[in-house]
């Protein structure tokens, strides 16, 4: 039988949470990462639920035992991380080209945020820097056919032998995919037109 994956990636994250309670029925479940704590769950008389992937106690129980498991939470509570961090983290993913879903980044323990963030700028660090090919435009020459383009209308445009071909007018973002030499081609026919 396979596994629910749904299940799966939810016990993979409760076991990276700090340890909770969550009330079902008359059961009270420890949930997150109790494997530290598992022996003294076991002496407060906790029970293990292998279908729920946590221990458990009954609510009549856990009442007379409330004081001692908040004192045992408190004591392996993770502070999570902060939402400077979760931001940054988001940045960071975001310039690198990966997808990681806000809800799982404020999930994850401050401590092991720092170490993300740190492993994450490595990586943008030593991500080789995209440059230009040899042959692209430079930004100089690509600034001054925009201004030559801009001195004329579109119907000026069209006269031009690009413009008469049925080319519109190149932008920007066109004109930096271009080759050095086209780029110095329109410029001159942009000059010889006027």
């Amino acid at each position: 039988m396979k596994p629910n994956s749904n299940r799966v990636v939810a016990r993979y994250l409760e076991a990276r949470e700090p340890p909770h309670l969550d009330v079902v029925g008359r059961r009270v479940y420890v949930r997150g990462n109790t494997y530290a704590f598992r022996d003294d769950l076991r002496a407060m008389g906790a029970k293990w639920d292998r279908d729920e992937g946590a221990w458990w106690i009954s609510t009549t129980k856990a009442k007379t035992l409330r004081d001692k498991l908040d004192a045992l939470l408190d004591t392996l509570a993770v502070p999570r991380a902060t939402r400077k961090q979760v931001d940054y983290l988001e940045k960071l993913h975001d310039s690198l080209g990966k997808r990681v879903g806000r809800d799982y980044l404020e999930r994850i323990p401050m401590a092991e945020a720092s170490q993300l963030i740190d492993t994450l700028k490595a990586e943008l660090n030593a991500k080789p820097k995209s440059h230009a090919p040899a042959n692209s435009a430079s930004p100089k020459q690509i600034n001054y056919a925009l201004s030559l383009l801009n001195r004329i209308s579109p119907r000026e445009w069209f006269d031009t032998d690009m413009g008469d071909s049925g080319m519109g007018k190149p932008t920007r973002a066109d004109l930096e995919g271009w080759d050095r030499k086209d780029v110095s081609a329109l410029i001159d026919e942009l000059k010889d037109g006027w």
